[in-house]
C-alpha cells in the first residue's frame, strides 16, 4: 500500500529540487506547472475550477474521514510529562539544549496554500510553548494521496508546499529537507529543530500558587471547520443551526478563524521572555482543560489550574450547544492551532496583554489562576463563556485635525456600515473618543471599568494608534461606540440608592423617568438639529451657485 523515498537535497533548490523531482519520478507531477505555483501568489480563496480541476473537489475529502468530524474525542494520554509533541536533550557537555517537535495532520479546510501554511505553524507551535523563537532548520513531511487524480497533485501538493515555505519564512527559519509517502491519505506536517543555550528555554514546570493565566488565541476552531464544510455540502446539520448563525457569518468567521490557525505563536513566545513567564503549553489536540491538566501534572510545587473564562469565537456558544460539542463548552475539545495558555505574576499578565494586543492587533486575555492543589487542571465552578465580538475595522476611517491652540487634537470616526447585531435596527449611533490612554489600559480592563462605572457599556470597543503632539511619538486611544437610545442611560446611576416609604420612592422613580426623558429630548433634538443645519447649508449653497450661474450668464 504504501510506498516511501526520502527527498534528495540539492545545494542550489533545496528542498524545493528534491521534491519535484521525487514527486515527478513517483507521482509524474508536471516540473512546469510546479514552478509556476511557486512564483504565482495563491488566491485568498481556493477555486478548484481556477485550477481546472472538477467543482466538487474538496481537499478535506482527501482525509481519514471517520475523525475528522467527530465531535467527541477519545484520544489516550499518551504524552507524558509537557503535553507536547518536544523533546529536550544536553549537547556539547549541557552547553546547549537540542530542541525538536515533530507533527502532522489531516486537511482540515479545502484551501491548499493556507492548509500548508497552518501545518508550518502547527509544527513550530510546540518550540514556541517552551519559549524557543528561532528555529534553526525544519523538515517536511508529506503524503500524497493515491485516490487524486494526476491534474489534482500537479494542482494541490505544490500549493501546500509552497504555503508551508512560506510559513517557514515568515518564521526566519528554512525547510531544507524532508520525506513524501504514498498514501490513501494526503497529510502534511513537519519537523522543527533549535539548538540554544539553556537560559533561552522557558521549562513548562515552574508554575507558582497566585499566577494567573493568559490565552493568546479563541477557541472554537475545530467546530468553526466543521461548522463550514456543513454549509458547503448542504448537510442537514446546518438547518438546525441557521437560525443562530447566518451564512455570511459563517464565512467572515471561518475567514477569521484561517487567519487565527496561520498566526504564528511567536510574539507570544518572545514576550514570555519578556514578562518573565514560568510556564506554558499550546492549545491543540486535549483542548484547554486537557492540556492545562497535562501541564498541572508535570510541576514542581503541589498546584491546581483553575480556568475562570472561556474566550470563544462568534456564535459558538449556541452551535455548540444545539450541535451536541458539549465537550467545547467543557475546554475538552480539540483546537487546531490554537494559541499559547501562559502562566505569569499578575501585574505582568496584564502588561503582556496589552503588549501583544498592539504589536499584532488581536486580543489575548487572563483566562484562569494558579492556586495550592493536587496537580490537576479543572473549570471553575462559575466558570464565563463569552464570544468575541468580529467587526471589521477597514470599514472605519479616522480624521485628526489640530486644535486651535495647537496642542489639542480631534479625532472623527466616520462609518456607513453598523457592526453590532444590537445595532442593525438602529441608525443611530454615537462615537466616544478616550484619547490619549495614557496608562496603557487593555480593552477587557476598560470593559470593566466601564461596566462599574456606568449602566450601559459600549456595543464596540476598539483601539487605534496616532501620532502625539509632542515629540512626533505614537500613543494609542480607544474609540467607543454606543447605541444613541443606550447612550442616553450612560450617566443613569447603577444602583439606585431609594429611602424608606412608598411616597419617597415613587418620586425618585418619577424625577429619574424625567431626567431620563428630558435627555432623550436633547439627544433628539441635537441630532434633528444637526441634520436640519445640514440640509439648510446644502440649499443655501445651491442658491449661490445658481445666483453666480446667472451673473456669469448675464456678462
Amino acid at each position: 500500500m504504501f510506498r516511501m523515498q526520502k527527498i534528495r537535497n540539492s545545494v542550489d533548490g533545496g528542498l524545493y529540487c528534491g521534491v519535484k523531482s521525487h514527486l515527478s519520478k513517483v507521482q509524474g507531477i508536471n516540473s512546469r506547472y510546479f514552478a509556476n505555483a511557486m512564483d504565482n501568489p495563491p488566491q485568498h480563496h481556493f477555486d478548484p475550477v481556477a485550477h481546472g480541476l472538477d467543482p466538487t473537489f474538496r481537499l478535506t475529502h482527501c482525509g481519514f474521514e471517520s475523525k475528522r468530524n467527530s465531535s467527541s474525542s477519545n484520544q489516550t494520554d499518551l504524552r507524558i510529562g509537557i503535553g507536547m509533541d518536544s523533546c529536550v536533550l544536553p549537547i556539547q557537555g549541557g552547553k546547549l539544549l537540542l530542541v525538536q517537535t515533530t507533527d502532522f495532520f489531516y486537511p482540515l479546510i479545502d484551501d491548499p496554500y493556507a492548509m500548508g501554511k497552518i501545518a508550518c505553524a502547527n509544527t513550530l507551535s510546540d518550540l514556541y510553548a517552551m519559549g524557543v523563537t528561532d528555529c534553526d532548520n525544519m523538515l517536511m513531511l508529506l503524503s500524497v494521496s493515491n485516490k487524486m487524480s494526476e491534474r489534482e497533485r500537479d494542482v494541490v501538493i505544490p500549493l501546500m508546499m509552497k504555503g508551508f515555505n512560506d510559513c517557514a519564512q515568515e518564521a526566519e527559519t528554512q525547510v531544507e529537507g524532508g520525506q513524501s509517502v504514498l498514501n490513501p491519505w494526503i497529510t502534511i506536517g513537519g519537523v522543527a529543530t533549535a539548538v540554544c543555550p539553556p537560559e533561552n528555554i522557558i521549562m513548562p514546570y515552574n508554575l507558582c500558587p497566585g499566577d494567573v493565566l493568559v490565552l493568546t488565541k479563541p477557541l472554537g476552531t475545530q467546530l468553526m471547520v466543521n461548522v463550514k464544510n456543513w454549509l458547503d455540502l448542504e448537510h442537514s446539520k446546518f438547518n438546525s443551526i441557521r437560525h443562530v448563525i447566518s451564512e455570511e457569518s459563517v464565512q467572515k468567521v471561518h475567514d477569521y478563524s484561517v487567519k487565527s490557525m496561520i498566526r504564528l505563536n511567536r510574539t507570544a513566545a518572545k514576550l514570555m521572555h519578556k514578562y518573565n513567564a514560568h510556564g506554558a503549553t499550546d492549545i491543540t489536540g486535549f483542548g484547554i482543560v486537557g492540556h492545562a491538566n497535562n501541564l498541572a501534572k508535570i510541576q514542581k510545587k503541589p498546584v491546581t489550574i483553575v480556568i475562570d473564562k472561556l474566550p470563544f469565537l462568534y456564535r459558538m456558544v449556541e452551535v455548540a450547544k444545539i450541535a451536541g460539542w458539549q465537550r467545547l463548552l467543557n475546554g475538552l475539545s480539540p483546537e487546531t492551532l490554537g494559541g499559547l495558555l501562559i502562566a505569569m505574576a499578575p501585574d505582568e499578565a496584564v502588561q503582556f496583554c496589552n503588549e501583544i494586543e498592539r504589536t499584532e492587533h488581536q486580543p489575548a486575555w487572563i483566562v484562569g489562576h494558579v492556586e495550592k492543589g493536587a496537580n490537576v487542571a479543572r473549570l471553575s465552578e462559575n466558570c464565563a463563556l463569552f464570544e468575541i465580538l468580529q467587526y471589521d475595522i477597514r470599514k472605519i476611517a479616522f480624521e485628526r485635525k489640530n486644535g486651535a491652540d495647537g496642542k489639542d487634537t480631534t479625532i472623527t470616526v466616520r462609518t456607513r456600515k453598523l457592526m453590532t447585531n444590537r445595532l442593525l435596527c438602529r441608525k443611530q449611533m454615537i462615537v466616544d473618543v478616550i484619547h490619549p490612554n495614557k496608562d496603557g489600559v487593555s480593552k477587557a480592563t476598560l470593559c470593566d471599568m466601564l461596566a462599574k462605572s456606568y449602566k450601559t457599556t459600549p456595543d464596540v470597543v476598539f483601539c487605534f494608534g496616532f501620532r502625539t503632539c509632542y515629540g512626533g511619538g505614537r500613543s494609542s486611544g480607544f474609540a467607543l461606540i454606543y447605541d444613541a437610545l443606550d447612550y442616553a442611560k450612560k450617566f443613569e446611576p447603577k444602583h439606585r440608592l431609594v429611602r424608606k416609604g412608598l411616597l419617597t420612592r415613587e418620586r425618585t422613580g418619577r424625577k429619574q423617568r424625567k431626567e431620563r426623558k428630558n435627555r432623550m429630548k436633547k439627544l433628539e433634538y441635537n441630532m434633528t438639529d444637526y441634520c436640519t443645519s445640514a440640509e439648510n447649508e446644502l440649499q443655501t449653497r445651491k442658491k449661490q451657485m445658481k445666483k453666480r450661474k446667472k451673473l456669469k450668464d448675464d456678462r
